[in-house]
């Protein structure tokens, strides 16, 4: 398996969408190419951190959803 190959494949081998083989292929390039290795570490730290980062709404956001929650929360006529 190529480098390029093998990077290609992290995501699908992170989400179990490889197949048996590929995903023992991609497991064996990782144990002899340190590279690649280092960037299966790297993409791996990322989901978790993704995960503990808090996304505050931009300000723009929060004046576009005003006006909806202001209408939602009126009572309906008729």
């Amino acid at each position: 398996m190529t480098c390029d190959l093998a990077l290609k494949a992290i995501p699908l081998y992170f989400y179990g969408e490889l197949t048996p083989s590929e995903e023992e292929r991609v497991e064996q390039h990782m144990h002899e190419c340190e590279t690649c290795s280092r960037e299966l570490e790297r993409q791996r730290a990322l989901g978790p951190a993704l995960d503990r980062r808090r996304i505050e709404p931009s300000a723009g956001s929060l004046l576009r959803a005003s006006p909806r929650s202001r209408l939602s929360s009126r009572p309906r006529r008729g």
